[in-house]
């Protein structure tokens, strides 16, 4: 696409620290994220946004013009401002919608996005055992049966990205640093080793974990884990995801 601007993505689950490594990409130099976007997410309640409503209940107000397209538009705005800046829009996907929510939906953030931009995007996963814990512990898992059925929105999720650069939370939280410059590079940005003292500054949507606002990057030590999840987790289907991504429980 010959003279379009560039747009970074990021991708990951619900409870797999995507939230912490958003604001360590968002304390990079001359970066604005915006966190938990997604074409395809919306209802009623949307106190800012009179076209959520609109889209539901009066459709043919906007005749010719989709959710797709009002949303498409709105970050060209967005990055245009950034772009008069110098500054570099990172785009943080709102994948519980598509993978998570109890409802089949194509993954829709970067076909919409790739409209108008060249995307330059990554992935970052987090062991199924520990995310599992975590949503179970939240109830962000609510809309899904079991661990048998949460691997297999994971494993959807990895084929749905498996062109893109994938990076592990684990990893991360051992050398925060390392991994992190990794994933700037990866998304075309600037590095600066000094972006963990500015990570208390740094506001985004989908801060409950337990590193919430935490200045320190830190491995986690895992939640209790019920009986009957270790016996899930042995199963074969189960086991070949966790040996997919490296993780052996």
């Amino acid at each position: 696409m010959a003279g379009a601007a560039r747009l970074r993505t990021i991708h990951h689950l619900s409870s797999s620290g995507g939230t912490v490594v958003s604001r360590a990409i968002a304390a990079q130099p001359r970066v604005v994220l915006l966190s938990e976007m997604n074409p395809s997410a919306g209802g009623l309640f949307a106190p800012r946004d009179p076209f959520s409503q609109v889209v539901v209940n009066y459709p043919g107000l906007f005749p010719g013009q989709t959710q797709e397209d009002v949303f498409l538009r709105r970050i060209e705005e967005v990055e245009a401002a950034c772009a008069k800046q110098e500054l570099s829009l990172v785009v943080r996907d709102h994948s519980h919608t598509d993978f998570l929510g109890g409802k089949d939906r194509e993954p829709r953030l970067r076909a919409v996005l790739g409209r108008s931009f060249v995307l330059q995007s990554i992935a970052t996963v987090r062991n199924p055992v520990d995310a599992w814990l975590s949503m179970s512990s939240s109830g962000f898992n609510k809309a899904l049966k079991s661990f048998t059925i949460y691997c297999d929105r994971v494993k959807l999720f990895l084929d749905t990205y498996a062109d893109l650069p994938l990076f592990r939370y684990e990893d991360f939280t051992a050398a925060p640093a390392e991994v992190t410059a990794s994933m700037a590079a990866a998304l075309g940005l600037t590095f600066d080793p000094g972006f963990v003292d500015r990570l208390d500054a740094i506001r985004v949507t989908g801060d409950s974990g337990r590193l919430k606002k935490s200045t320190q990057i830190r491995p986690l030590e895992r939640r209790e884990m019920p009986a009957e999840l270790s016996a899930e987790i042995a199963l074969p289907e189960n086991r070949s995801l966790l040996e997919r991504l490296g993780y052996q429980e």
